[in-house]
């Protein structure tokens, strides 16, 4: 949620105006995206998790992995889905940003000066 919130900030100090050009609908399609991306990014979830009973008799959540593999192709693609890309994302809309607010303050210096 936090890509989304910057991917939000970046919208609304790059492109101030794209809001009323398209209408409201535009504001739904990042959280359309993000939810899509929950959807899909959490597949892998239903095949490797699943409810066992314990000797107590209770129920558990228990992770099954094929060998030798499994383990570590299940801790790649966490680390990608909830670090790597979050991160990526992040930090292009947080660049975009520092670049906008750089250049406006640029051009406004460079107007007083004249």
């Amino acid at each position: 949620s936090s890509d989304l919130m910057t991917f939000d900030r970046h919208q609304a100090i790059c492109r101030p105006m794209m809001t009323h050009r398209k209408g409201s609908a535009r504001w739904n399609i990042p959280v359309l995206v993000a939810w899509i991306a929950s959807l899909v990014l959490s597949i892998p979830q239903i095949f490797i998790f699943s409810k066992t009973k314990v000797p107590s008799g209770a129920s558990d959540c228990y992770a099954t992995f094929v060998m030798p593999w499994g383990v570590k192709a299940y801790v790649t693609w966490v680390t990608i889905a909830v670090f790597v890309l979050p991160t990526l994302v992040i930090t292009t809309c947080q660049v975009l940003i520092f670049k906008e607010i750089h250049d406006s303050i640029y051009m406004k210096s460079e107007q007083i000066g004249r």
